[in-house]
């Protein structure tokens, strides 16, 4: 995976949820799923959290594909 936006496309795709399904569990706007996935914007450390619930992950293995070292 080349980046964190095509990794949580994978995740939510392991689920078989649609990103409106994603944004509707998490009470967001409908456009921030795919913002995240298309690599415009991250979610906040408060929506990681809940994202994280949502799609059964661990917060560390986003933070893998979002740190510059």
């Amino acid at each position: 995976m080349k980046s964190a936006g095509d990794w949580l496309k994978v995740k939510r795709l392991e689920k078989n949820l649609t990103s409106g399904q994603v944004e509707a569990k998490m009470g967001i706007a409908t456009s921030l799923v795919c913002a995240w996935e298309g690599n415009t914007q991250q979610p906040d450390n408060h929506q990681l959290k809940v994202l994280a619930s949502v799609l059964n992950f661990n917060t560390k293995e986003f933070e893998k594909f979002t740190s510059t070292s």
